[in-house]
């Protein structure tokens, strides 16, 4: 078994996130990851049995981005339309990083 080498993860994750931005998650295959990453197919399957295991990985780590960025952003007194601003640049962060998201909800008159 290879030993793990976290500049290669980081660089698998990163090509990853470039090709599902760029061609979409069909297009990013395994063959376009590893030469973005600079590896072999073969070093991608050290990291991630799968495309999806892939996904949920940058998912957990990109969702906990949005979700502190999101915390931050939120402080006391702040009115609601600045609050659904905030909620709504989360969303299409979390949307144009690949996070699959459910669809927006309406509440009250306007979609958050």
């Amino acid at each position: 078994m290879r030993r793990r080498d976290d500049d290669k993860e980081r660089r698998i994750k990163e090509a990853v996130v470039q090709l599902i931005l760029e061609e979409g998650w069909n297009g990013a295959s395994i063959s376009k990851i590893a030469r973005l990453a600079e590896v072999s197919p073969s070093t991608v399957y050290v990291y991630y049995d799968s495309k999806e295991e892939m996904l949920q990985d940058i998912y957990r780590e990109y969702s906990e981005d949005v979700f502190d960025f999101l915390l931050r952003g939120i402080r006391p007194g702040m009115r609601p339309e600045q609050i659904r601003e905030l909620a709504g640049t989360g969303y299409r962060v979390a949307k144009r990083i690949g996070v699959r998201l459910p669809p927006r909800r309406r509440f009250g008159r306007r979609a958050v």
